[in-house]
């Protein structure tokens, strides 16, 4: 798969290569996610991509981010949450880790992530 994998993404999945074989870009129907472990995935928010709600309101206008067209934080999240659905569907569980909690507290991301993935 040909895809663009942010370089603070990247950073991560090496952390988390040190101490387990983790996964990356697994299909399931139309969505792409980011990490995966066995039947656990961490989604990889970037702030802008994804909106993050501590930075967006509901009703903010963020970009042209869904198929290149204007794009409302609340349109981000429906469809970050019908892809959460998605993989829950299939017998996954998923974790969300944002660009910036990483950047600011990797060390703490990189051990909340292990914790998950091995809980």
């Amino acid at each position: 798969m040909n895809v663009n994998i942010s370089k603070p993404e990247q950073k991560l999945v090496n952390k988390l290569k040190k101490y387990l074989p983790v996964e990356q870009q697994l299909k399931l129907d139309s969505f792409l996610y980011d990490i995966h472990y066995g039947r656990k995935i961490i989604e990889f928010n970037g702030d802008y991509w994804h909106a993050n709600p501590e930075l967006y309101l509901f009703e903010d206008f963020v970009g042209n981010i869904i198929d290149n067209k204007p794009t409302y934080a609340y349109e981000i999240w429906a469809k970050d949450e019908r892809k959460r659905k998605v993989a829950e569907e299939h017998g996954y569980e998923v974790m969300i880790v944002w660009e910036s909690d990483f950047t600011m507290m990797p060390r703490t991301t990189v051990e909340k992530c292990l914790n998950f993935l091995k809980g």
